[in-house]
């Protein structure tokens, strides 16, 4: 059973902006529309950065390095809650455009910290104990194949964690149940998925090809792609299991 957490409209999870209600609303062109999204997700990808503080000051601060995966592990605890913040921002902008990013972020992190944690945290201490199998493989005396399934393990772990973590967003239930449900969405909603994979696959590539700022400048564009992807998933849930 499935309670959805107090919101403006339960059951509704937008991807195109509300109507024009007025002339001057009427009156934007798309390059102004433009603007004021790309304004907006700047505005989202400096909460993300400010909710996951240690992450971002240990990404610039200190190399990357296996005998470091203990304390990586440690600052990407945080990125769980505010992932689901942003989450609940993307969908606010759709639903309370009125509203800052900043009120509808923290709103969201103070609403859903504590289930985004519950969701989260195991997976990335999974994930951190693959990184550093992976990066250890060679010591610990592990085939190269052996490598290869524990890194298709992490990717299935992180896309049942974005499910979960996007369920626990706007509905509450428990952990447990959120799992299920995210190993249930990964062949039900398989084009949400997909989206999953290609979102993560764009992360890995920013972040090894070019560097970590530039994924942080558009970690707003991120979410809002995420939600965008997660909104069908998001109504099948509420329109089968909200009570």
């Amino acid at each position: 059973v499935m309670v959805m957490v107090a919101d403006r409209d339960p059951l509704t999870f937008p991807v195109l902006p509300a109507p024009a209600r007025s002339r001057d609303e009427l009156g934007e062109g798309r390059f102004t529309l433009a603007l004021g999204a790309f304004v907006w997700s700047l505005a989202l990808a400096l909460n993300l950065a400010l909710a996951c503080l240690p992450m971002v000051a240990l990404s610039l601060f200190l190399r990357p390095a296996p005998s470091l995966t203990w304390l990586v592990v440690l600052a990407w605890l945080s990125l769980g809650p505010a992932l689901s913040a942003g989450l609940y921002a993307a969908r606010g902008r759709y639903l309370a455009p009125e509203e800052s990013v900043f009120v509808l972020f923290w709103r969201g992190y103070r609403l859903n910290a504590l289930d985004a944690a519950r969701v989260t945290v195991p997976a990335t201490l999974l994930c951190g104990a693959v990184v550093y199998a992976g990066g250890f493989g060679r010591e610990l005396g592990l085939p190269v194949l052996f490598n290869g399934v524990l890194l298709g393990f992490a990717l299935l772990v992180v896309l049942v964690s974005l499910h979960s973590l996007a369920l626990v967003t706007f509905f509450r239930l428990p952990w447990t149940n959120a799992l299920t449900l995210g190993v249930f969405y990964l062949a039900k909603a398989w084009r949400t998925t997909l989206v999953n994979v290609a979102l993560v696959a764009v992360a890995i590539a920013t972040t090894l090809l070019v560097s970590d700022l530039l994924l942080a400048l558009v970690g707003g564009l991120w979410v809002w792609a995420w939600y965008r992807g997660s909104a069908p998933m998001l109504r099948d849930s509420s329109q089968r299991f909200l009570q």
